[in-house]
């Protein structure tokens, strides 16, 4: 059964603002961290990973609070603070290569190939959170248990039932 759904023009709108200041203040600081050295360097290139993370980070989730479901949604607010880790961490990659002497097409292109996999990484741990009557939608149940096993097998922990693999 369908469920119907609605957008809230008024946050999309403050979504899309909170993006384009985040991105203005990001490509601000990344001038300052460029002419910094030394601890300065360090402070301005934390200060610009923090407003750039945040700034993607709130864009995501004023995005989400605009959509409207007729159920009740809520957050785990726990996995919605550790969502900012991964924009935040790609924030820092991205600001430090942008903040370089001399940005060549190598170094672009490998602040995208970190920020577009960070984007979703930030996204799907910010879905995680989610609690609403029936579970997560099918496709996120999926992803979690495709992510678990990765998980198990990075870390080497057994799928329960399973013998632990020889060493």
């Amino acid at each position: 059964m369908p469920l119907h759904q609605s957008y809230s023009p008024s946050l999309v709108v403050l979504s899309v603002l909170i993006a384009s200041a985040a991105s203005y203040t990001a490509l601000t600081l990344a001038g300052r961290v460029t002419q910094a050295r030394g601890r300065d360097r360090l402070a301005w290139l934390a200060g610009g990973s923090f407003a750039m993370g945040l700034g993607i980070w709130s864009m995501h989730f004023v995005g989400m609070l605009a959509f409207h479901l007729p159920v009740p949604i809520a957050y785990r607010l726990a996995t919605v603070l550790l969502s900012i880790v991964p924009a935040v961490a790609a924030s820092t990659l991205a600001l430090f290569l942008a903040s370089r002497a001399r940005v060549g097409l190598a170094a672009l292109a490998l602040g995208a190939l970190c920020m577009g996999p960070a984007i979703a990484g930030m996204h799907y741990i910010g879905m995680a959170a989610l609690k609403c009557p029936g579970g997560p939608p099918l496709g996120l149940s999926r992803g979690h248990r495709v992510g678990r096993r990765g998980r198990r097998r990075f870390f080497r922990r057994p799928h329960p039932g399973l013998p632990a693999p020889e060493r």
